[in-house]
């Protein structure tokens, strides 16, 4: 009975502690959430669907035009009897029903607006993988913002438990009469300074956490039970060749230098000759009547006797443009050439961006054994410092600058490491062909 009462106190105590358990979140589970809500990427896919609903497929140009015709005339006058040479009334009703049909055989105009409407949508798809691609730098940077804030506050909450072990430490001297009252008030200002600043932090920490989840915009994430991890970054290397064919914003301006091009084309096809096969079969009902409420349908045998079939073949040649073709032509073929220089200018951006970080990184990881090195030589001078302010060798001032050295150290030593762990990511964010492929 007793062990079932220990129990139950046990799970109720322990209940709120389940309830608030960490959740562990490293950046890929981020970046997948938020590529699935990220707004910006929901409206481009529909923008993608867009185009590709106005596609129009290449054979489909080349099938007939096929409509069906009625057509119901009145046609009030007169006209002159030459039997009796006398003027007689020529009201007549009369119908045409038709059925048309047209094929186009010779029209490259529509075969390059087929090429045209494709190359759009392959835009619109590069135009998605930029906003991909941009979306995981924001979102790189945000992650290692919260998560440095959140290691920061680990770093700081050290410092004040050895804070409180010495205020407690010197309460208890006090206490003892060891020490007079005064030597309380130099431990309580660090302490409480240091309360401050992990309070300072631990708000920092939420409120970029925060701003994370509103990027991944996936509301069941709670930003107080988030617990953030770093993995190692792919340390594949790419050429530089693969490197533009995989970037999505080189990828989009050369499919829009394609689309320029083709467009360049469609204006040349202006000056070739297009070709229509057109063909109609139809009949006709016609009655004299007195007024047009005296009309009547008595088609009799008109609409079978009145039967036809018209079989004609359109030829089309342009001959003179007024010169709007050829203005049209320069103005387009200037486009094309700017564009080239659109793409130098954004392979010449990646390249250089890709040598900034790649040295940023190299650098982060030269300096990294340094900074590793002064944050030992930091920890001892503490340790030492520590105690000899427990035996009275040195004052308060000594132990909260020591306290301070090593708190700099650790700070340089996490901010490094994050640092270059974020460059990592963003060179392997840059070299990625996941955009193109999703």
């Amino acid at each position: 009975m007793n062990k079932s009462i220990v129990c139950l106190v046990l799970m109720m105590l322990g209940f709120p502690l389940w309830g608030s358990t960490q959740q562990l979140y490293t950046l890929e589970q981020c970046m997948v959430w938020g590529m699935e809500n990220h707004l910006d990427v929901k409206i481009q896919n529909l923008q993608i669907k867009a185009f590709r609903a106005a596609e129009i497929n290449t054979a489909s140009r080349f099938l007939p035009d096929i409509s069906a015709r009625i057509n119901h005339f009145y046609n009030f006058g007169s006209t002159i009897n030459p039997q009796t040479n006398a003027r007689e009334s020529a009201n007549i009703q009369s119908d045409n029903i038709s059925v048309d049909a047209g094929i186009n055989l010779f029209n490259f105009e529509d075969l390059n607006k087929s090429r045209i409407s494709r190359l759009q949508t392959a835009i619109a798809q590069a135009d998605k993988a930029v906003i991909d691609q941009e979306f995981a730098s924001l979102l790189i940077q945000r992650y290692t913002e919260a998560l440095a804030a959140q290691e920061l506050k680990k770093v700081i909450s050290q410092q004040l438990v050895n804070s409180k072990e010495q205020l407690d430490r010197i309460e208890k001297e006090v206490t003892d009469g060891a020490k007079p009252e005064s030597d309380i008030y130099d431990i309580q200002v660090i302490y409480t300074q240091e309360q401050k600043l992990l309070k300072q932090t631990e708000q920092d920490e939420l409120n970029k956490k925060a701003l994370l989840v509103q990027l991944i915009n996936k509301e069941d994430i709670s930003v107080a039970n988030m617990n953030l991890l770093k993995d190692i970054p792919s340390s594949d290397h790419l050429s530089p060749s693969v490197v533009w064919e995989n970037n999505p914003s080189v990828m989009k301006e050369q499919l829009t230098q394609q689309k320029l091009q083709q467009e360049y084309r469609q204006l040349l096809h202006q000056y070739l000759p297009t070709v229509r096969l057109n063909y109609s079969y139809g009949t006709f009902y016609a009655t004299a009547i007195d007024q047009i409420f005296d009309t009547s349908f008595k088609f009799g045998s008109q609409l079978k006797d009145n039967r036809s079939q018209y079989l004609g073949l359109n030829l089309s040649i342009p001959i003179f443009s007024k010169g709007d073709v050829r203005r049209l032509r320069t103005r387009k073929n200037i486009d094309i050439l700017q564009q080239q220089e659109v793409i130098t200018k954004k392979e010449t951006e990646l390249k250089n961006e890709l040598q900034n970080q790649s040295r940023k990184q190299q650098q982060y990881a030269e300096l990294e054994a340094t900074l590793t090195e002064a944050s030992t030589y930091a920890r001892k001078a503490y340790e030492t410092t520590k105690v000899k302010y427990e035996y009275g060798k040195v004052d308060v001032s000594a132990y909260k600058a020591a306290k301070n050295q090593l708190l700099m150290a650790q700070y340089d030593v996490l901010n490094n490491a994050l640092s270059e762990w974020m460059t990592g990511k963003i060179i392997q964010n840059l070299l990625s062909d996941q955009y193109i492929k999703r």
